[in-house]
């Protein structure tokens, strides 16, 4: 299972459009997409989380790495369902079909590069410039338009820039409120 999840993530960064094309052609249903690829990746999160706040943080303790746990991994989950579900609610606005799981997939899947910088940022928070790669994911999403959807024609851009809003932003407004509770 994880040699799966690696070479999916493998591809998904390296090579967007085969990967989603490779992603467009699996026979996965919902509970095999969570539980084969989702929730394993998420499952990373939080470990790097918990791990990088006991030991790579400054003044790093159980408490602060239970905090930054619990924080990036209810950011992770929330962004993914929030952003799933807004995108399903503009489907219409965007010419493209309703199913919430089939939302539910793409945005496991484009989000890929802003669950692996909470890994990366997990053990060196002080390396800001990395927080840039989070662009990356509008290429991913980019690549994944017309493989994973049937996008009309001359709806590629405004589909792209607004799926890949969402998948960047969501996670982040979640991140800012809970990091202004929590801490």
């Amino acid at each position: 299972m994880y040699k799966t999840i690696i070479r999916t993530v493998f591809r998904l960064i390296v090579s967007p459009k085969a990967a989603w094309q490779s992603i467009a052609g699996r026979e996965e249903n919902h509970q095999e997409f969570l539980n084969g690829f989702l929730y394993p990746v998420f499952g990373v999160v939080a470990l790097a989380s918990f791990v990088g706040g006991l030991w790579f943080v400054p003044d790093g303790s159980l408490q602060s790495a239970l905090k930054q746990t619990i924080v990036n991994t209810v950011t992770v989950f929330g962004g993914f369902y929030l952003s799933a579900y807004v995108l399903n609610e503009l489907a219409p606005r965007l010419n493209l079909v309703k199913s919430l799981l089939d939302w539910q997939r793409f945005a496991g899947y484009a989000s890929i590069v802003v669950y692996l910088l909470f890994v990366i940022l997990a053990f060196a928070p002080e390396f800001v410039i990395a927080r840039l790669l989070v662009f990356y994911t509008v290429y991913i999403v980019f690549a994944g338009a017309d493989a994973f959807w049937d996008i009309p024609d001359g709806s590629t851009m405004n589909f792209t820039v607004t799926a890949s809003s969402l998948l960047i932003l969501a996670p982040l407004s979640i991140y800012g409120i809970l990091g202004l509770l929590i801490r």
